[in-house]
């Protein structure tokens, strides 16, 4: 691992010494994890003085650098902890598309160490026990940053919403057996997601609504998807296979101030009950016949997916629907609506 991290390779060995397998007396939290690792390098750090020698200069920096990391996000450098030190049987250099794919998914999973995965890279459990400290995102980095990996890619929020959003992926498993070379792929998907969820730059203004985040919350809200509003706004809309998973797919039009009278009691929400009935995905509400959001059916239960996409929106523009009371497809909805043409930004 020396090739690809900060540590002098003249130092790594005894590093490895230092920090024995498994790395920390069998954790129970990642917490407690942390607490631990951040303990033994404060005492590695400390161990190291006074200073005698350049080599341990450099050795010093490193685990300042290491300490004050922790101090700013203590669980990132659990993470890289473990990638240094993480006992595997292939070197990150020899790992293919193959053996990603598997840690990626089954990281958190128990091994036998008998009977090991064939595509497994290594075996991820200590001593029978769920692994703690382990981040596929981070030993994805390593693998494309250090090693030059072109098949893997880390997903994080970003490209979980794109391939969710823009794709209609719905799984990490889907997603990475669907492409090759993924770590090119990451570029586009990061060019355009960064551009259109952060920068709002006219280029991206009138696509990939499905990308940004649905509600209020920050980081934790849904990203709106394909949904009957942010698919009209887009327009990719005709190529986009996000739109082409739900433009069959059935909406109950249903005007807000009646739905809003029962929103904390979906259950028992006349347009839920209605949209039920009608085999329904998405519940699209609206203020004086302009669509303004969408409920989606996730299980079994509705939930808000998107309040943001129709602010857009106005009766200045004809864009209102003739759809209240009615359950029909995503494609007759839109087609209710003007032919959208872009310029949001202008408006």
């Amino acid at each position: 691992c020396f090739e690809m991290s900060p540590i002098p390779e003249e130092c790594y060995y005894r590093y490895q010494v230092q920090w024995p397998q498994p790395l920390i007396d069998e954790p129970d939290s990642l917490s407690s994890l942390t607490m631990q690792i951040n303990k033994r390098l404060l005492e590695f750090k400390n161990l190291m003085e006074p200073v005698t020698d350049q080599r341990s200069k450099r050795e010093g920096k490193f685990m300042e650098k290491l300490v004050d990391a922790f101090n700013r996000n203590p669980t990132r450098t659990s993470f890289f902890v473990w990638a240094l030190f993480g006992k595997m049987n292939l070197g990150y250099k020899d790992w293919e598309k193959q053996h990603f794919r598997d840690f990626y998914l089954n990281h958190d999973r128990v091994s036998s160490a008998k009977s090991p995965r064939p595509d497994s890279p290594g075996l991820f459990s200590i001593r029978g026990k769920k692994p703690i400290g382990v981040s596929p995102k981070i030993v994805a980095c390593f693998l494309q940053q250090g090693f030059g990996n072109e098949e893997v890619i880390p997903i994080d929020t970003w490209v979980e919403a794109f391939y969710e959003g823009a794709l209609g992926i719905t799984s990490k498993e889907k997603f990475l057996d669907s492409f090759d070379n993924l770590g090119k792929i990451e570029r586009i998907i990061w060019l355009l997601t960064a551009k259109a969820r952060k920068a709002n730059l006219i280029t991206v203004f009138d696509i990939l609504w499905c990308v940004k985040h649905g509600t209020r919350g920050g980081d934790k809200a849904p990203n709106r998807g394909a949904n009957p509003i942010s698919c009209y706004e887009c327009l990719l809309r005709a190529d986009c296979p996000g739109y082409a998973n739900i433009h069959q797919k059935k909406v109950f039009v249903d005007d807000d101030k009646k739905f809003i009278r029962y929103e904390e009691k979906l259950k028992e929400n006349p347009a839920t009950l209605k949209a039920n009935k009608a085999g329904c995905d998405f519940i699209c509400l609206t203020e004086g016949n302009v669509p303004v959001k969408i409920y989606q059916r996730i299980d079994n239960s509705w939930r808000l997916k998107d309040e943001h996409s129709g602010y857009l929106l106005s009766k200045d523009h004809d864009e209102i629907t003739s759809m209240n009371g009615k359950a029909v497809t995503v494609d007759d909805f839109i087609d209710d609506l003007p032919v959208f043409k872009g310029g949001l930004w202008q408006r």
